[in-house]
């Protein structure tokens, strides 16, 4: 924890206060206290103020919860913060209200929920919050700003034997631990209210956030709580004359750090500069860029024009396209017949049909000559002289006789010879026409 830096990422903010107290009618509202809570919390997570992220803030100004529910849900932001990577190391704790004693001796923090019947009992006792931090934030370094307004009647109880920032400084320095503890608070001597009329904010949160927001031009890098103390003080002095107020940083125990003086606070003063520093480093780094850009331009170029010869070999040129494209088409022309080649094939095969098959004309003539041929087989012939005898039934049987059994072996050669004849005319016909 000791001698490391204090960055957003490892840094917690919790915010209490009050700007009215609905409960006690002694206690005066205003809001000049919900203003500077509220600007206050929007410096820290502002990127251009502390830049700390919006998870890491917890705000309870202004809550109407008891005392008791205002601790339980610090202990579980604390304890869900904790399990952060990276762990926190470091705690803001921020209060703007009515601050007061019990019989001059508990200091509490009043709160909306504050009661005039027990202030104690109702509001935040500064030993209870400590005791909660101690146990719960035991490894965090404590960055503590308290922004009290008192009552008349605490300004009695010590105008005797100290004064009440003296009370405020010992009493939380007796309930916080004296090692990783810090303070900045307002100290007032002699005036009750330190909200000036007419302002925004409270006379020590303006103050405050003037130098948050401007930062100190003297100072080179971050502010530590010593220096923004120093620098508050000194622009209460220019602002206000004859003010009450004296801011005061204190910690208690410096053996190991003294984290007031370690840097905290992002210097805005010093913001042009560092712009013009990163602007400068961007500057060289470009520059930078620009020689190697140069020296690796000729590699670059060969590698395009490889790359544009390998697209040359790997794609053939236009006229090569254009032979293939001539080939493939003849070759195409080969495989398929013209149309002249194709009738004349159909031409061939029509007249060799026409060969094979003997013309109307011929088959006709074949045909009558067949009828003319039966018909002379099928005319009756002079039955040959029996001489008178008879066949021993007494009938006579027209197949016993000589004409009839010439007819039965003449017919089948007759048929036989006719289909001859017919076969050699159409063979001579076909071979004449060959």
């Amino acid at each position: 924890m000791f001698g490391e830096e204090v960055t957003p990422e490892t840094t917690l903010a919790i915010l209490l206060g009050a700007s009215k107290w609905p409960k006690h009618k002694k206690l005066t509202s205003s809001k000049a206290f919900a203003a500077s809570a509220e600007d206050f919390r929007a410096y820290l997570s502002d990127e251009y103020g502390f830049g700390l992220p919006n998870t890491n803030i917890l705000n309870l100004f202004d809550s109407d919860k008891s005392p008791s529910v205002l601790l339980e849900e610090l202990v579980e932001f604390i304890n869900q913060r904790m399990k952060n990577n990276p762990c926190p190391r470091d705690v803001f704790f921020y209060y703007t209200g009515h601050g007061g004693f019990v019989d001059g001796r508990d200091y509490f923090l009043a709160i909306q929920s504050t009661t005039g019947v027990s202030e104690g009992a109702s509001s935040i006792r500064v030993s209870d919050l400590a005791s909660t931090l101690r146990e719960h934030a035991r490894d965090l370094r404590r960055f503590l700003i308290l922004d009290c307004c008192f009552a008349a009647a605490a300004f009695a109880e010590f105008q005797s034997s100290q004064s009440v920032g003296t009370a405020v400084r010992v009493q939380t320095f007796a309930a916080f631990p004296k090692r990783g503890t810090t303070l900045l608070c307002s100290s007032s001597s002699r005036s009750v209210s330190i909200t000036p009329t007419g302002e925004r904010h409270t006379m020590f949160s303006g103050a405050l956030l003037d130098v948050l927001r401007n930062g100190d031009p003297k100072v080179e890098g971050p502010l530590s709580l010593e220096e923004v103390g120093e620098r508050v003080k000194d622009l209460i002095r220019e602002r206000y004359t004859d003010t009450a107020i004296r801011p005061e940083v204190l910690t208690p125990d410096q053996k190991d750090e003294d984290i007031a003086k370690i840097p905290v606070f992002p210097n805005a003063a010093t913001r042009p500069r560092i712009i013009k520093q990163e602007l400068d480093d961007l500057s060289r780094g470009l520059t930078q860029m620009r020689s190697q850009f140069e020296i690796l331009l000729p590699v670059i170029e060969k590698i395009k024009s490889d790359i544009k010869e390998i697209n040359g070999k790997l794609s053939l040129p236009q006229p090569e396209i254009e032979k293939v494209k001539s080939d493939i088409k003849k070759i195409n022309g080969k495989l398929s017949l013209p149309q002249p080649e194709i009738e004349k094939v159909k031409s061939d095969i029509k007249e060799i049909n026409y060969k094979l098959s003997l013309p109307q004309q011929e088959i006709e003539k074949i045909k009558s000559d067949i009828n003319e041929i039966n018909y002379k087989l099928s005319l009756p012939q002079p039955a040959p002289s029996t001489q008178g005898q008879l066949p021993q039934n007494g009938k006579v049987n027209p197949n016993d006789s000589p004409h009839s059994k010439s007819r039965m072996i003449l017919r089948p050669l007759v048929i036989v010879f006719l289909l001859a004849l017919v076969v050699t005319v159409a063979l001579a016909y076909y071979l004449s026409v060959r």
